[in-house]
């Protein structure tokens, strides 16, 4: 770069600059650069937070805890404004034995102090909640200490942890072996009687660090960081992945992975097979519940094997479309799945009670027999529903679908 005094004296030969129109530019622009000023070339400097984080019921520093940064919204903007794609991760530190932090280079503005400690209770715990507990709908709850970062300033903050409540118990099958890697998910009963779904996290709103919940080597869970309040519990099988080979129109083959989500088993707390029968659990502030056992009961659970076929000769296979079972009181949706080639579905561990099995749609054959050229393709069928009462395996259901 050219010394600012170099390019001062630079300006005084005229005739320089009358003859080289381009390095008058570059002059000015090298000014920009190095002379003070409001706007030119400024940057926005940051500011930093000294904090000391303890813990509620101890008194006793809060040791190898997480503390993050989110900044708290601007109620002014639109809520249609979005974050940049570009948006750096969250200021995030990491207490000392002393429960000290200090996190630096943080762009000047407001901003919850959020910790995170295992056992307990994190302002941010992030929600999902609407009219039913699958709902995608995001909210997040704060209630946590906020601190004004200014550029070139360092700002200080205590922060108190409180101790969380918990959920904890075991998962066996009914013959007493452990329900090992099943999926555990805590709801918060709402006053309007909807639940929302309660997700601890490890690293900040933000999510980066996620901790889904399972049952351990002897089927144990434990779920933390919950405030007071009421909560279901739900179990559920893990999705099973299959893996297999498949045959192209070429006549080459490919191997497939396929997951089947539609087909798990879900046990709430009680023993219940839906959240609404659900054994209700409620918590104090601080309150460890540690017997939120749950069985899952092979012995009462039975198999839904069936066929779909053309209803013009109710023999021809219909070998793609979806498959539902269906709760016969409100027809919400228990299981799906998907017709095999050859017509054919299965529902495992179905709970004794009424259902519909429904078919909103078929084929006359999967898309590999159609590109083999073993069936014509084109063809719909459907829709074509029929109710059981279930107290026992189920082997030969026949759907008959129209063509439509």
């Amino acid at each position: 770069m050219i010394d600012p005094r170099v390019l001062i004296k630079m300006l005084s030969f005229r005739h320089f600059l009358a003859k080289n129109k381009m390095a008058y530019t570059f002059i000015f622009l090298q000014l920009a650069f190095f002379l003070p000023g409001k706007d030119i070339g400024a940057q926005q400097s940051t500011g930093s937070l000294l904090g000391y984080a303890f813990c509620s019921d101890s008194g006793a520093p809060a040791r190898i805890a997480i503390v993050t940064l989110e900044s708290v919204p601007d109620k002014s903007a639109e809520k249609t404004t979005r974050p940049s794609p570009s948006r750096a991760l969250n200021p995030t530190a990491t207490t000392d034995m002393q429960g000290r932090f200090r996190i630096d280079k943080i762009p000047p503005g407001l901003y919850y102090v959020i910790p995170y400690l295992s056992g307990y209770l994190s302002p941010a715990s992030s929600l999902k909640h609407s009219g039913g507990i699958d709902s995608n709908q995001a909210t997040e709850t704060i209630d946590a200490t906020i601190v004004t970062i200014q550029g070139g300033r360092t700002a200080s903050t205590s922060i108190r942890i409180e101790r969380s409540s918990s959920i904890a118990g075991s998962v066996t099958y009914d013959d007493g072996s452990p329900a090992i890697g099943f999926n555990v998910k805590v709801f918060r009963v709402n006053s309007d009687g909807t639940y929302t779904e309660v997700i601890t996290k490890l690293g900040g709103p933000s999510g980066i660090f996620a901790s889904p919940n399972s049952t351990d080597s002897h089927g144990k869970y434990i779920v933390e960081g919950l405030p007071a309040g009421n909560y279901i519990v739900r179990v559920a099988t893990p999705s099973v992945t299959t893996a297999g080979m498949s045959s192209l129109s070429s006549g080459s083959s490919a191997f497939s992975l396929k997951q089947e989500l539609g087909n798990q088993l879900s046990v709430y707390s009680g023993g219940a097979f839906r959240e609404k029968y659900a054994r209700k659990i409620e918590l104090k502030q601080g309150e460890e519940n540690q017997s939120v056992d749950i069985v899952i009961p092979l012995s009462n659970l039975f198999t839904i094997k069936g066929y779909a076929v053309d209803a013009a000769d109710n023999s021809t296979p219909l070998g793609s479309g979806v498959v539902q079972l269906l709760n016969q009181d409100d027809r919400s949706v228990l299981y799906f799945t998907s017709l095999h080639p050859d017509g054919s579905f299965v529902f495992n561990n179905v709970p004794r009670g009424g259902y519909v099995v429904y078919l909103p749609y078929a084929t006359l054959a999967s898309v590999e027999q159609a590109q083999n050229g073993s069936a014509q393709q084109g063809q719909m069928y459907g829709p074509a529903e029929k109710g059981i009462q279930l107290e026992g395996n189920i082997e030969d259901i026949s759907i008959a679908m129209p063509a439509k």
